[in-house]
């Protein structure tokens, strides 16, 4: 007969275990989100167009990458440069795509919300 006590701590090793597979899903979506608009900040440095919003998308980047090795780490604080970069990598695809002729609203929405659902991620972890 299992006790009470054995029930409770097997239902608390697999919350344990399911929150590091979701602080592990978290990070490494943040780290793909982070590479992928790092690699658009240097393609547009390249061509030498917007340089200040890709400047402004590159140190978001960064902060994400930041933000994700804090969250590997396991430090309470994760949340924040992750916030601040992904703030500024949106805010920078805005004014790219209002700069340029060809504004796609739906591609600013996922993006936004592809942000919050990270930061809100690494929040409740």
């Amino acid at each position: 007969m299992i006790c009470r006590y054995e029930l409770r701590t097997g239902i608390y090793e697999r919350i344990k275990k399911m929150k590091t597979v979701f602080q592990i899903i978290v990070c490494v979506v943040s780290i793909l989100f982070a590479a992928l608009s790092l690699v658009a900040a240097l393609s547009q440095l390249k061509s030498r167009k917007g340089m200040a919003s890709a400047v402004l998308m590159a140190v978001g980047s960064l902060l994400l990458i930041i933000g994700a090795a804090y969250c590997f780490a396991g430090l309470w604080f994760d949340y924040i440069p992750a916030a601040v970069g992904c703030v500024g990598i949106c805010i920078a695809a805005i004014c790219n795509g209002l700069k340029s002729e060809q504004f796609h609203i739906r591609h600013h929405v996922i993006r936004i919300a592809l942000s919050a659902a990270l930061v809100t991620g690494l929040v409740l972890l």
